[in-house]
C-alpha cells in the first residue's frame, strides 16, 4: 500500500477511477482528501447524508484500487484461475467489533483483493443494518466534519 493517503479528490489519480461520478457528492459533504474517508469508520461513512450503502462500497473499492490494488489477484479470481487467498478468520478475530472497523482498516488490509473486500463489506452492512447506529429514517451526519467530531468523542 502506497504510504501517502493525503490524495487530493480533485487529482488525477482519483478523478480516474472516479467511474461512478461520486467526487462531487463527497466534496458536497466537506470531504476534500482520501485520507479523511481512509480514518472514517465504515459504520459513520454509511451515515453520512447522501451516502448510500452502494456509493460507501464504490467509494471503498475506489480507494483499494488507488492504495492497496493487487489486478493480477483480482484478474486471476475473476477467470477462476486462483481461489481465495485472504485470511477471513484471522481479519475477524483482529476486528471482533464491526462497529469499530474503519475504511482504513478495510482497504489496506495485507492480501486484501476485490471479492474479500466485498465480502467482507457485505458482513460489515449487514452489522450496520442491525446495529443501534442505523436509522432507516435519517442520517446521523451531515457532512464530514460531523462524522470526524463523533469520533473524536468516542462515540
Amino acid at each position: 500500500m502506497k504510504d501517502d493517503t493525503r490524495i487530493s479528490l480533485r487529482s488525477e489519480t482519483w478523478q480516474k477511477e472516479d467511474t461512478y461520478y461520486i467526487t462531487q457528492r463527497l466534496m458536497e459533504r466537506g470531504f476534500r482528501y482520501a485520507d479523511q474517508l481512509m480514518e472514517l469508520r465504515v459504520f459513520d461513512l454509511l451515515n453520512i447524508y447522501r451516502i448510500n450503502a452502494e456509493v460507501a462500497q464504490e467509494i471503498i473499492l475506489m480507494l483499494y484500487r488507488i492504495f492497496n490494488h493487487n489486478p493480477a489477484v483480482d484478474e486471476s479470481m475473476e477467470l477462476k484461475l486462483m481461489g481465495q487467498t485472504f485470511p477471513f478468520t484471522a481479519w475477524r478475530k483482529e476486528h471482533r467489533e464491526m462497529s469499530k472497523v474503519s475504511v482504513g482498516d478495510l482497504v489496506s488490509a495485507g492480501d486484501i483483493n476485490r471479492k474479500a473486500i466485498l465480502r467482507l463489506y457485505s458482513s460489515l452492512l449487514k452489522a450496520f443494518y442491525r446495529s443501534g447506529e442505523y436509522d432507516s429514517r435519517e442520517y446521523r451526519y451531515y457532512s464530514y466534519s460531523d462524522a470526524a467530531k463523533n469520533g473524536e468523542s468516542g462515540n
